[in-house]
């Protein structure tokens, strides 16, 4: 499967990112980035599950953290898979999305 998972509770929405994120599952991405910016709820990011990811779901999700940081909003992590971690880091992205160290 490609794309996230959005969970919303009460002034918290969850993102439940799936095995692949990539570039076919771009707009389809972007889309649900945008729908939960859009909420201005506290963001909480689940990425345990990713075992491949690409560069333009790396720019998407980074553009997507920045928004949410520079919008007053919180964003945390519950969990991040070594392979975007990994990513992340190669691409120099890792403080952009606030990982956890």
């Amino acid at each position: 499967m490609n794309g996230i998972e959005v969970v919303d509770r009460a002034g918290e929405t969850r993102l439940i990112f799936q095995p692949v994120l990539d570039i076919m599952g771009a707009r389809n991405l972007y889309g649900k980035l945008s729908t939960v910016l859009a909420q201005a709820k506290m963001v909480e990011l689940d990425a345990s599950r990713v075992e491949r990811v690409d560069t333009a779901a790396l720019q998407l999700l980074a553009a997507f953290c920045r928004a949410v940081r520079d919008g007053g909003l919180t964003l945390s992590w519950h969990g991040i898979s070594p392979a975007l971690a990994d990513a992340a880091a190669i691409l120099g992205l890792s403080e952009t999305l606030g990982q956890p160290k």
